[in-house]
C-alpha cells in the first residue's frame, strides 16, 4: 500500500497517468494501426518495444515498469495478430513436418509389374561390359533423321 501511496504523490502523477493508460490499452483490446502494426512485427520493432519497456521499468516506479513490460508483451502479440504473422507461424506447417509427410507419400511398394518387367528386361548396355553376350546391338536405319550433332536448319 506504501509504494501505491508513493505513487499518488504530486511528483509522480505523470507516471500514475501512464499507468491508467497502459492499463487501459491492456483491458480493452486495442487494435494497434496497421501502419505501426507493420513496423513493430520486425524484429527491430521488437527490439525497440523491449528496449522502451526496460527502460520505463529502470527509470521509473517498479508498478509502472511491470504494466510497462506486460503491456509491451500485448503491444508485440497485437502487432503480429494484425499482420497476420502469427497465423502463419501457429496453423502452417514447417517445412521439416512437409518433408515428412512427402517422405510417406513417397514410400510405394515395389508391385508384381515392376518385379516381372525387371525379370523379364533386355540387356541394355555396351558391349564392353557383357563381352560375353551372343548378340551384338546394331543401330537401326535413322529414317532420314538428323545426326545428333546437326547443325542446321532442320
Amino acid at each position: 500500500m506504501q509504494n501505491l501511496s508513493e505513487l499518488i504523490k504530486a511528483d509522480k502523477r505523470h507516471q500514475l497517468a501512464l499507468g491508467v493508460v497502459l492499463i487501459l490499452y491492456i483491458i480493452l483490446n486495442v487494435n494497434t494501426p496497421k501502419m505501426l502494426s507493420e513496423w513493430i512485427d520486425t524484429i527491430y520493432g521488437n527490439i525497440v518495444v523491449v528496449v522502451i519497456a526496460m527502460i520505463l521499468f529502470s527509470n521509473s516506479h517498479p508498478v509502472v515498469g511491470t504494466i510497462a513490460i506486460v503491456a509491451a508483451y500485448f503491444l508485440i502479440k497485437r502487432s503480429s495478430v494484425s499482420t497476420g504473422s502469427f497465423a502463419i507461424e501457429k496453423y502452417l506447417p514447417s517445412e521439416a513436418s512437409r518433408s515428412e509427410d512427402f517422405s510417406k507419400f513417397n514410400e510405394v511398394p515395389i508391385t508384381l509389374e515392376e518385379q516381372m518387367v525387371s525379370k523379364m528386361a533386355p540387356l541394355v548396355s555396351p558391349a564392353s561390359k557383357y563381352p560375353d553376350a551372343l548378340y551384338k546391338p546394331v543401330l537401326d536405319t535413322l529414317h532420314d533423321a538428323a545426326p545428333i550433332d546437326y547443325i542446321g536448319v532442320v
